[in-house]
């Protein structure tokens, strides 16, 4: 059955129950309730494939897709997820350990043709917030991380590194020389 294009229209074609409510999708809700991994599917979906969709030039437009395996059946990316990373905890939502790839399961055909690994993750806002693709990434004395990662690390604040940085500084001298003031 071909995807419908709205929300809307797929509201319509799900079955109404007696009580007003709608019937659950493939078992994975309670009457009325989606599986929250069913509404990250279609958030998922959407934004690698819909160029309407405004999200999509961070992902679909950057080659960012969602594998054959779990674009084909919502059913099979929920289980996957969940056999392999346990319920959604709180506070929590999916996201690519590896922010350059796709989503991916690491075993469906063009997974296994493409070398795609198994590339989600459970994963806070804020360690989502750090693995995005317009975060500069440095490796200082073998620790790797985005700029606020390392200032945690070397116990800097991000002003004094930004401010380093900003009047020319080498990463590693802006990291390793002591804050003098304050």
């Amino acid at each position: 059955m071909p995807r419908p294009e709205s929300r809307s229209e797929f509201a319509r074609s799900r079955q109404r129950l007696a009580d007003g409510t709608f019937a659950p999708i493939h078992g994975y809700a309670t009457p009325g309730m989606m599986h929250p991994l069913s509404e990250s599917w279609d958030a998922i979906i959407r934004r690698c494939t819909n160029p309407s969709d405004k999200r999509y030039r961070c992902y679909g437009g950057k080659g960012v897709k969602i594998c054959a395996g779990w674009m084909a059946n919502r059913g099979s990316f929920i289980e996957e997820i969940e056999a392999a990373l346990g319920p959604r905890p709180a506070g929590k939502t999916i996201d690519r350990r590896n922010n350059e790839g796709s989503y991916s399961c690491g075993h469906c055909d063009e997974c296994l043709q493409r070398g795609w690994p198994f590339n989600v993750r459970w994963a806070t806002s804020l360690e989502q917030a750090r693995n995005k693709s317009n975060n500069r990434v440095e490796t200082v004395n073998g620790v790797t991380g985005c700029l606020i990662e390392l200032c945690e690390h070397f116990g800097l604040p991000y002003s004094t590194i930004r401010n380093r940085l900003h009047r020319g500084w080498s990463v590693h001298r802006a990291y390793t020389t002591p804050k003098l003031r304050g």
